[in-house]
């Protein structure tokens, strides 16, 4: 009976040494991971100091390479936002390219007087693409048109011919050039016209030439130019000299009297 007891204590002992021993091991375990949880802190604290201090010691290098990456991301932007903008593609034929863009919102520009003085663009005009500006004579013909947007945002279109007739034209490249004043837009609508422009009922004419103008009449003598700002516009064909109002000739009727008005043809 007493060695059952004594072994029954022993063992009991036993587990209770185990047992201390288990919960010494775990607390050095905890005083271990202790430290280290905290390292990431203390160094994120230093690298925020070094960060700031060298903020403070390089100033206008920090400043410069800021400025850099703010341009870069502006640019990046504005031409995802191009591409985005004008759904048109290199070689489609122009003549679609024009009716997308404007169904997008884009109007002809007719700030500026096109080279009428030249055969493709004044035949390009006369079909009714009065956004054309100019052409080249050279290789492919490449012929600039001009939109604009309600934003004033002036798009520029270069389409070539690809060696086929004036009119059949394709897209060659386009980019977006300025903005234009709301203002100026609606001031070029009120250019005076290239052309001839008669009184009606006589043999005289005034003849409208770039920016200068010049009468002539039966008699077929050389007439000196004036600058056409001696000219005022009245409306869309019709010009005043101070004396006398002029009409376009190819806005006449095919029949019947005329004469020009203030109000055009009667």
């Amino acid at each position: 009976m007493k060695n059952w007891i004594c072994d029954r204590t022993l063992v009991t002992t036993r587990i209770i040494a185990a047992l201390m021993g288990l919960i010494a091991i775990g607390s050095t375990s905890l005083a271990d991971a202790a430290p280290q949880q905290q390292l990431p802190s203390i160094n994120s604290a230093n690298i925020d100091t070094t960060t700031k201090k060298n903020h403070l010691n390089h100033p206008e290098e920090n400043s410069t390479i800021e400025a850099l990456n703010k341009k870069v991301l502006v640019s990046l932007e504005t031409s995802v936002n191009a591409q985005k903008k004008i759904p048109i593609q290199q070689g489609m034929p122009y003549k679609e390219a024009r009716q997308i863009l404007i169904k997008q919102g884009w109007q002809p520009s007719l700030q500026g007087q096109p080279n009428l003085r030249d055969r493709s663009v004044k035949e390009l005009f006369d079909l009714g693409y009065k956004e054309i500006k100019d052409c080249s004579g050279t290789g492919e013909g490449p012929c600039r048109f001009e939109f604009i947007n309600q934003q004033g945002e002036l798009l520029v279109i270069v389409a070539t011919t690809r060696g086929a007739e004036n009119t059949k034209r394709f897209v060659r490249n386009w980019w977006i050039e300025k903005k234009t004043d709301s203002n100026q837009q609606k001031s070029s609508s009120k250019i005076i016209e290239e052309g001839r422009y008669w009184l009606g009922g006589s043999a005289q004419g005034l003849e409208v030439k770039g920016k200068q103008y010049r009468y002539y009449d039966e008699s077929n003598i050389d007439r000196p130019w004036k600058p056409l700002s001696e000219l005022q516009y009245i409306k869309k064909g019709v010009v005043f000299d101070g004396k006398s109002y002029w009409c376009l000739s190819t806005l006449a009727p095919k029949t019947g009297g005329i004469s020009c008005s203030k109000d055009g043809w009667k």
